[in-house]
């Protein structure tokens, strides 16, 4: 990330006083203001000032950093694929509402994971990636939803051959429960039951899951999710990456 006394490449005129993004950001800012203004006593002008201190100083740095970092993406973008031109994205309506919607996701969360997360979906769309309007909401309302084992759990299922190493001696043709698979990896590194458990109900929920077993052998089967799975996991990954 470029530091603070870098000059940040060149990207379409976003936010400016004028913005949606920059109200809505400015509205969060104001919200938050308000709620911890409430509980904190003293006389206002001390209030003012250690609310501006706490809150909305922070908050105004978070959104500001998110979207220093969109703009160090489109210009990492604008060196790696030729004919693509940042500039032009002033005008696409698709970008101008990933941005929208990603910068306030962007302010409600403390997870850098998300935060990358958000900043890819927004590089995805500069670069073309297409998804109806819902869906493309939907996905970034999910973003805020899912922890990094969801994330986790959904690369497994697009990817079972990932779980070889649970049997280093072998590629045993199975037929077991992914469940059951993902526990044996999981539980040891921290995640409970109960919230494997969850996890499953909520990429159930999303339909992103086709099939929840495992029959055949590990290095030789294909992906477990639907097309939604498959779409989301697009939508959250760098573009370089998706594209190399």
């Amino acid at each position: 990330m470029a530091s603070e006394d870098q000059e940040l490449p060149l990207i379409p005129p976003y936010p400016d006083d004028k913005s949606c993004t920059k109200s809505v950001a400015m509205g969060t800012l104001d919200i938050a203001t308000e709620i911890v203004a409430s509980v904190i006593p003293g006389v206002s002008g001390v209030k003012n000032a250690l609310v501006e201190r706490l809150v909305r100083e922070p908050l105004e740095k978070r959104r500001a950093a998110f979207h220093a970092r969109i703009a160090e993406g489109l210009a990492r973008l604008e060196a790696r694929f030729e004919g693509f031109n940042p500039t032009e994205l002033a005008n696409n309506e698709s970008f101008i509402s990933a941005v929208f919607e990603t910068t306030q996701a962007a302010m409600r969360t403390s997870v850098e994971e998300k935060r990358e997360y958000l900043v890819n979906a927004v590089l995805n769309v500069a670069t073309g990636f297409t998804l109806d309007d819902v869906i493309q909401a939907s996905f970034v309302q999910t973003i805020s939803r899912f922890s990094g084992h969801h994330v986790a759990v959904l690369k497994c299922y697009q990817n079972p051959g990932s779980l070889a190493h649970l049997f280093p001696e072998s590629n045993p043709n199975l037929h077991a429960p992914m469940k059951e698979l993902l526990a044996r990896d999981l539980v040891p590194r921290g995640v409970s039951k109960d919230a494997l458990d969850r996890i499953h109900d909520d990429l159930e929920n999303e339909r992103m899951i086709a099939v929840y077993a495992i029959s055949g052998t590990l290095d030789t089967h294909g992906s477990l999710l639907t097309p939604v799975g498959e779409r989301f996991l697009d939508f959250i990954s760098g573009p370089i990456e998706r594209n190399s």
